[in-house]
């Protein structure tokens, strides 16, 4: 994500080796969004945005701190104060439980404990959407062989009827939620890391 008010943690950390758990993170940090309509980590800079989110999510325990191989960012993370968890009822308290329950297994500190893009779109919450058999998965990784700068308007014109049929599977979450226009563009956001995983263009 290039919005830095959806960066997960580890990158503000420079954690070693990053994984999908990125993508999840901006996913729920996007979900929360839409639940509130408004961001849920906006920052000044990285280390404001770091304190809003161990604010929220807490400190981290020492398992969580065990991941973080920068010496520096660790130490940081230890001179903080010591901060509870806020419950994810009392900030969106009219939210459905589901709805909490996906988000709290998105936004967790530690990125092995995140879920998994799978896990994600068979939860719960999801599960009037969900469909297995329309939802393959890549046998090798998703990369694109050229800058879509590059790329000829046909082709452009069919990358964009594929993006338009895939957001025409969420529209009815939209109508359910009663989102406004301007979140269109963060549904858009919210199903693309699903999209790397499971498409192919």
């Amino acid at each position: 994500m290039a919005t830095c008010w959806y960066w997960a943690p580890e990158i503000m950390l420079n954690f070693k080796g990053y994984t999908k758990s990125i993508n999840i993170c901006s996913v729920g940090c996007i979900l929360a969004e839409m639940l509130s309509n408004s961001p849920i980590f906006p920052r000044k800079h990285y280390i404001h945005q770091l304190k809003h989110v161990l604010s929220i999510l807490g400190s981290s325990s020492q398992e969580d701190l065990n991941c973080i191989k920068n010496l520096k960012a660790r130490n940081y993370l230890l001179s903080l104060p010591h901060k509870n968890k806020v419950s994810w009822n009392r900030l969106f308290p009219n939210a459905d439980s589901k709805a909490l329950g996906l988000l709290d297994k998105m936004l967790t500190f530690n990125p092995h404990k995140k879920i998994e893009v799978e896990q994600a779109l068979a939860h719960l919450y999801l599960e009037q959407y969900y469909d297995p058999s329309d939802e393959p998965i890549t046998e090798a990784p998703f990369k694109f062989d050229m800058e879509l700068d590059d790329l000829p308007k046909e082709k452009l014109k069919e990358l964009k009827s594929k993006i338009s049929s895939l957001c025409n599977h969420v529209s009815p979450f939209l109508e359910l939620q009663n989102m406004k226009k301007p979140f269109l563009a963060n549904l858009n956001l919210m199903i693309f890391p699903f999209c790397l995983n499971s498409y192919s263009l």
